[in-house]
């Protein structure tokens, strides 16, 4: 419940996944029919935003998300900076002492610090690049019909978010998108270097946002 719920579970949710556990101890099944369980309880539903993405959750669903192309091996330079950046978000791999892993609460990643590193890591992965090839490629993953900032806002956020922003943080992101152009709806120049820049800099933005790191 602490994991897909919130950080402090009400005691009738933890309760009945509990008897559910007792209920099904023969099953072979029996731990899925307890996580089902939670996941259609009411608490789950409605309680979106009560859990952050730790560190190495925000890298891999970034990762995934933007198809990222990092060969990650020891003798690629930005695969190692992109590691460096990630590590210093303060999740390293098998580095914490205590046999009770990370905090999988809210509280030790939401610091200034904590998110400001992880604006900084997802800013990196878009931006590194071997010669003229980008590891990310946000325009050859932007169908090529899409070249209003109205658009390119819309295709990205349901691509990285698989949902609607809220008006006003779709309004930022759009408002971003059509800056040194005629408005929202002006058709953009995609093979101009500074709205391919500006492109980039879009999909880091809502993967900063707090809907892409809720968990």
């Amino acid at each position: 419940c602490r994991r897909f719920v919130s950080d402090n579970p009400s005691n009738s949710l933890v309760q009945s996944a509990a008897d559910v556990f007792i209920a099904q101890k023969f099953a072979p099944d029996q731990l899925t029919q307890v996580v089902r369980h939670i996941l259609r309880s009411e608490e789950f539903r409605t309680t979106w935003g009560e859990k952050i993405k730790r560190p190495l959750e925000i890298f891999i669903s970034a990762f995934r998300a933007v198809q990222a192309n990092y060969p990650m091996t020891i003798d690629h330079n930005d695969s190692n900076r992109l590691v460096s950046a990630y590590n210093r978000m303060g999740q390293e791999l098998f580095r914490w002492n205590a046999p009770d892993g990370y905090p999988d609460t809210k509280t030790p990643w939401e610091s200034s610090v904590s998110i400001l590193k992880r604006w900084r890591m997802l800013s990196w992965m878009v931006e590194e690049r071997d010669e003229d090839i980008f590891h990310v490629d946000t325009l050859g993953q932007t169908p090529p019909h899409l070249n209003t900032a109205n658009d390119l806002a819309d295709f990205w956020i349901q691509r990285l978010l698989g949902r609607e922003l809220d008006q006003n943080s779709r309004q930022i992101i759009v408002d971003y998108m059509a800056l040194d152009s005629d408005g929202p709806e002006a058709e953009l120049d995609m093979t101009n270097d500074r709205v391919q820049g500006r492109l980039r800099t879009m999909v880091a933005l809502i993967m900063q946002s707090p809907d892409f790191n809720w968990r």
